[in-house]
């Protein structure tokens, strides 16, 4: 290639290796006075943003060599057919994880049926699950960022299946306390999905493809109600676990097409590996790719997946937030279980505990859940909670489009504690659903927002344990409210309310003097 040559990028522009400069149809007055820089020029900002529009900047190196980065070949490539099956790999393992959530909620009622259990042994079911999610999240965060996204995504998913799968046989309650600890301890390694997902996004694409994954959620929650009103009338909820179980099992067969991310090629060293990833990615797109090499300059082979780098400046400050990740997953548990049949029971004074059962009280203490089987309605109001998220997702859509990561997260938190707050107000049943419903909504979608604003701060090689680290934060509050919403809510909704208000006005604050924001900057690979 002539150093002097003149190269195209991908929007059609002329570029000079020799002068290091792009020939654009602006014209040079539109040069001088800034008009062309949003669509055909790339600047730097004082505080790290790339202002860069839909142009690529190819850059040279002292021998005139034309080179590029990852994110603008991923740029260059835009949306296209590899995404659509990366969405639906990245899609399978959110529906497998929501699965097991809701599985949860159908789970518990039907055995203090058959085994008489206390609500506190009900509650101590799920308290396990995120046990077992806290304890494995760095772990597996860990083991993403030194072995890779694939590979621990795919041991976690097999490894979800067989206990799951074995949670089915369990004779008594202990046994199925070790077994749920387990599954929770696999569940762990699914939010990695996000990480491998948001590294082949193109910058621009990279906020609705991460919300786009919160449909999955809800599509697996309400296939497991679907699942549940086929399986349990007749053949119980053995059957069903069994069942649940299976899907995820059958996730290795997407093995031999699941990609490796070109950005953990690179901070092994693996350079050829990783253009040929992102040639796969133009080829799939059916876009031409770019001219040039990859650009190695200032990406080298460094240590992955060491927790202690977090405590390094600038993540020490971002690390010392993750109680935002707490405060929103504690009122989010709390309003998935409100939005559940307490939105029909659910009073001024006290509301009911999960679905199919009613709770026994006394003056001082709760006694056995009194059995009650599901019933058809039950079943209807699960599969409409289960599609409760999409409208929170639709309005941090929105939020995004006009504000950064950090003020769509305030945002929704603020909305979400005044809809809680204003809760504790004597009104109508009506009423109080509807003001319910949004602050779920709002909690929904700020917390979805809270997964793009996590892998747009960690730089590569520290990504999936950054993932990792503050989603063991956030199980905190999934450890406290499944006791808050079968126990101290039986006391006084009241107190309920509030509690969850304050931790969400906690959360507005914490979002607002989070130490910067990610819209509008490139993913980091490495910090130096």
């Amino acid at each position: 290639m002539a150093v002097d040559s003149l190269l195209k990028t991908p929007n059609g522009n002329n570029y000079n290796a020799t002068s290091n400069t792009i020939d654009s149809s602006c014209s040079n007055d539109d040069r001088e006075s800034g008009a062309g820089k949003s669509k055909h020029s790339r600047t730097e900002n004082p505080d790290g943003k790339t202002d860069c529009g839909d142009c690529v900047m190819l850059v040279s190196d002292k021998k005139g060599n034309v080179k590029y980065s990852i994110q603008e070949s991923i740029d260059a490539s835009g949306l296209g057919w590899f995404q659509v099956k990366l969405s639906i790999v990245a899609g399978f393992t959110w529906m497998a994880d929501s699965m097991e959530i809701m599985l949860l909620s159908i789970l518990g009622p039907v055995l203090s049926c058959d085994w008489f259990l206390a609500s506190w042994e009900q509650a101590l079911l799920t308290t396990m699950v995120m046990t077992g999610m806290m304890l494995g999240s760095s772990y597996w965060g860990s083991l993403t960022d030194k072995y890779g996204r694939k590979t621990a995504l795919t041991l976690a998913t097999v490894l979800i299946g067989y206990f799951g799968f074995l949670s089915a046989f369990s004779p008594m309650y202990i046994w199925m306390i070790i077994c749920r600890f387990l599954v929770g301890c696999c569940l762990a390694a699914l939010p990695q999905t996000a990480v491998l997902y948001s590294e082949f996004l193109p910058t621009k694409a990279r906020p609705a493809g991460l919300l786009f994954l919160g449909i999955f959620w809800a599509l697996g929650a309400a296939f497991e109600v679907i699942l549940a009103m086929l399986v349990m009338p007749t053949l119980g909820w053995r059957y069903l676990m069994a069942f649940s179980a299976a899907p995820v099992m059958l996730f290795p067969i997407f093995n031999p097409w699941m990609p490796e991310s070109a950005r953990f090629y690179m901070t092994c060293g693996r350079y050829h590996e990783a253009e040929a990833m992102l040639k796969m990615v133009a080829k799939d797109n059916k876009k031409p790719m770019l001219e040039g090499t990859l650009s190695t300059d200032d990406i080298k082979p460094v240590e992955r997946g060491r927790v202690r780098d977090m405590l390094k400046p600038p993540h020490r400050t971002l690390s010392c937030s993750d109680i935002l990740k707490d405060e929103k997953t504690f009122c989010f548990v709390e309003c998935r279980a409100f939005t559940d049949e307490d939105y029909k029971d659910l009073i001024v004074t006290a509301f009911a505990d999960l679905p199919g059962s009613d709770i026994l009280k006394d003056e001082k203490t709760f006694c056995f859940v009194e059995c009650r089987a599901f019933t058809e309605e039950d079943y209807k109001d699960l599969i409409v909670t289960a599609f409760a998220d999409l409208p929170g997702l639709l309005v941090a859509f929105v939020f995004l489009q006009f504000f950064g990561r950090k003020s769509s997260m305030a945002i929704s938190n603020f909305l979400a504690a005044t809809c809680l707050l204003i809760s504790n107000i004597c009104m109508t049943r009506l009423y109080l659903t509807g003001f319910l419903f949004v602050a779920r909504a709002m909690i929904a979608g700020g917390y979805q927002v809270l997964f793009i604003y996590t892998t747009e701060s960690y730089p590569t090689n520290i990504r999936a344990v950054g993932m990792g680290v503050t989603s063991a934060a956030a199980k905190l509050g999934s450890l406290i409210t499944p006791f808050i919403a079968q126990v101290l809510s039986g006391y006084s909704a009241s107190l309920t309310f509030s509690l969850y208000g304050v931790m969400a006005l906690l959360a507005t604050v914490v979002a607002l003097v989070l130490p910067f924001d990610t819209r509008g900057r490139a993913m980091v690979d490495v910090t130096h």
